[in-house]
């Protein structure tokens, strides 16, 4: 997070560096324009990118090397019937399968695991066909 934030704060700086660049006189608006464009667009996707990374690590582990670090205890919780990688608000979550959502099974499963926001799903019990 503090990481995308110095980042964003660079490409700020590059932006107005940039503008600074294109009032000087001496290169063409059409050269100017054109490499607005493309370093815009170029910083953009590195952006995205970032953001992205950003999105499926937490505390530089993703979020699968968390699931198979945990899930025999997960698992082991009675009410348990399966665990799961989802999207919570738009973040990467666990999604913990219980068959009734109960202040016990509350307090036995954490509310986030290595960064990871843990949401408890009621569902039927899962059966192998």
């Amino acid at each position: 997070m503090i990481i995308n934030k110095i980042f964003n704060l660079g490409i700020k700086v590059i932006k107005k560096l940039l503008l600074s660049l294109f009032c000087y006189k001496s290169i063409k608006s059409i050269s100017k324009i054109c490499l607005f464009i493309f370093l815009t667009l170029f910083l953009n996707s590195n952006i995205s990118v970032l953001e992205e990374d950003s999105h499926n690590k937490v505390n530089n582990k993703s979020i699968k090397t968390v699931l198979e670090e945990n899930s025999d205890f997960l698992m082991s919780i009675q009410g348990v019937v399966g665990i799961a990688q989802g999207l919570c608000e738009d973040k990467d979550c666990i999604k913990v399968f219980v068959t009734e959502k109960t202040d016990k099974i509350h307090e036995q499963i954490p509310k986030s695991l290595d960064g990871y926001m843990i949401e408890i799903v009621e569902t039927d019990v899962i059966k192998a066909y």
